[in-house]
C-alpha cells in the first residue's frame, strides 16, 4: 500500500484507539499486524523529524537534551517547510486495508477519518428487500 509519511505518522494515536476496542478475532489480529507495520514505517520518520527539531530548534530552558521549535520563531518557517516535505514523501507499506465489522462497537469519526487509508467498514448485509 502506498501512503505518505504524514498518513503513517498521523495514524498512530487513532490506531491505538482501535486496538483497545473489543473486536472479533480476525480484525483484531489484522489491526495488530497493521500497527506493527506502521510502527516500523514510523520509526525513520521520527528519526528525521527529531533531527529537524534539533537542527531548527533550541534546547528547552531547564530541560537539558530536550529541543523545541517555537512557533513563529526565527527558524519556524524553515522547520515547517522541511517537516512538510518529510510528511509528503510517499512510502510503501507492506499491508492491506483492514475490514472492520460495522456493528457491535463504537468509535469516533475523527479516528476513522485519520485511518481511512488503513481501515474500512464492512458493508452491512442486505436483507433481500428493496
Amino acid at each position: 500500500m502506498k501512503v505518505t509519511n504524514g498518513e503513517v505518522f498521523a495514524a498512530k494515536e487513532p490506531l491505538d484507539k482501535l486496538l483497545i476496542i473489543s473486536l472479533p478475532v480476525k480484525p483484531s489480529y489484522q489491526l495488530a499486524r497493521m500497527a506493527r507495520k506502521l510502527l516500523d514505517a514510523r520509526q525513520p520518520i521520527e528519526v528525521v523529524r527529531n533531527k529537524l527539531v534539533k537542527e531548527y530548534g533550541a534546547e528547552a530552558e531547564g530541560r537539558p537534551g530536550v529541543f523545541t521549535v517555537a512557533p513563529g520563531g526565527e527558524h519556524w518557517d524553515e522547520f515547517v517547510s522541511k517537516v512538510n516535505e518529510l510528511m509528503a514523501e510517499e512510502v510503501e507499506v507492506d499491508a492491506t486495508q483492514v475490514v472492520l465489522p460495522s456493528k457491535d462497537w463504537t468509535v469516533d469519526a475523527a479516528t476513522l477519518m485519520a485511518l481511512e487509508k488503513f481501515v474500512t467498514l464492512e458493508e452491512p448485509a442486505k436483507n433481500g428487500t428493496s
